[in-house]
């Protein structure tokens, strides 16, 4: 009787109503633990299969604790007891046993699920751990492989390096003397065009200035024909009055 009366002392220990405050608070919020309804059914008598399905473990020796209930409970020494001194379980405490059994489930959930998360916390730690361990080891492998290469490999690889850069510039010197000959091939081009533009437009003038010497000049001649023919007229006219004078003065000498 003494044993279970400590067992259920201690039980009573870990009921909800005495857990604190924040922590059922917390517990009710997340799910874990239903908000207590008032049940006015009587209870059922329960049968001895659900009696012990719903009972922790019992070992040969000592009866199995949580390890919540060794933490809040202070140690006691269990020895066996002989079937003599086995006490009688009465109805009233298999329906507190039941009772207590079924009030802890929801705490029992709620340490699984903080369990739970603090594994995962530490998996997580433990892989970013891995992660940075593996950088650190690429990166001190890559140094110490640069570190290895022999100097002739390195001279090589400058040497390489000096190389391309070298002839790259040759290729664009290259390009820019190309596209300054073409410019300068393009420029004299344009000053010999330039210079037959302007020696055509001087042709164009001087033809432009012999065309009106030459209207000038058939005007003057045109003149001059004229006043000779108005001349040449004129002496006609006279010549002819002066043989018709010598005629009709003959014709009044031989009349005579």
């Amino acid at each position: 009787m003494n044993t279970l009366n400590t067992s259920n002392n201690n039980l009573d220990l870990i009921n909800l109503d005495s857990l604190d405050d924040w922590l059922e608070s917390d517990l009710r919020q997340s799910g874990i633990i239903l908000p207590a309804k008032q049940n006015d059914k009587p209870m059922t008598p329960t049968t001895p299969a659900q009696i012990l399905m719903a009972s922790p473990p019992i070992s040969e020796c000592t009866p199995r604790m949580d390890p919540l209930l060794e933490l809040s409970t202070p140690q006691i020494k269990y020895e066996p007891l002989s079937p003599m001194e086995t006490p009688k379980i009465e109805p009233q405490d298999i329906c507190n046993n039941t009772r207590t059994s079924i009030d802890i489930q929801p705490f029992i959930k709620a340490l699984s699920l903080l369990s739970s998360i603090q594994h995962q916390d530490k998996q997580q730690q433990t892989q970013q751990a891995q992660q940075q361990a593996q950088q650190q080891y690429k990166r001190g492998r890559s140094e110490s492989i640069d570190e290895e290469q022999p100097h002739d490999m390195v001279a090589l690889k400058r040497q390489r390096n000096t190389d391309a850069a070298r002839r790259s510039r040759q290729r664009k010197a290259m390009k820019m003397d190309t596209l300054e000959k073409r410019v300068m091939d393009l420029e004299a081009e344009n000053e010999r065009l330039r210079l037959r533009a302007a020696v055509a437009e001087s042709e164009r003038a001087n033809v432009e200035a012999k065309e009106k010497r030459s209207r000038v000049r058939i005007l003057e001649l045109e003149r001059q024909l004229a006043d000779t023919h108005r001349a040449y007229l004129r002496h006609n006219n006279n010549n002819n009055n002066n043989n018709n004078n010598k005629e009709s003065t003959t014709a009044m000498a031989v009349k005579v």
